[in-house]
């Protein structure tokens, strides 16, 4: 789990916290998880994902990767949220929701910071190679 998060880059990152918000959002109000049509889909496609799970984490080689984890990170998380167990946690509370939206905000400040510090360290490295 925490090695499929780490290979995230920032906008995946960002994309599977709004998932999250708005799955707490729709949990929240009530609102049924899948359309008809929706639950369909899902049902054709379970038994291929169950035979795509490998017992280890995968290392990632490139973008196309990290699109593929993107699509399964929400693929995986809508199918956790059909799981009883998490329905019996119930409607999160707009505390809950708070701390979240707080902690995406915290979570992009530090992404914008990072990205600006790999900027200045890459434009470092690029005088340094003029110099050699």
């Amino acid at each position: 789990g925490r090695q499929k998060l780490a290979r995230f880059n920032a906008r995946e990152f960002a994309t599977l916290l709004i998932d999250i918000l708005g799955e707490a959002k729709r949990r929240q109000q009530g609102k049924s998880l899948l359309s008809p049509t929706d639950a369909l889909d899902y049902s054709l496609r379970s038994q291929s994902d169950l035979d795509d799970q490998h017992d280890y984490d995968s290392v990632a080689s490139d973008e196309d990767t990290d699109q593929e984890l993107l699509r399964n990170a929400s693929r995986n998380n809508r199918a956790r949220s059909m799981d009883s167990s998490d329905l019996s946690d119930g409607p999160i509370t707009l505390q809950e929701y708070l701390e979240v939206k707080k902690a995406l905000a915290a979570s992009e400040a530090k992404v914008q910071q990072l990205m600006k510090v790999n900027n200045s360290l890459s434009d470092e490295l690029r005088r340094l190679q003029r110099e050699v």
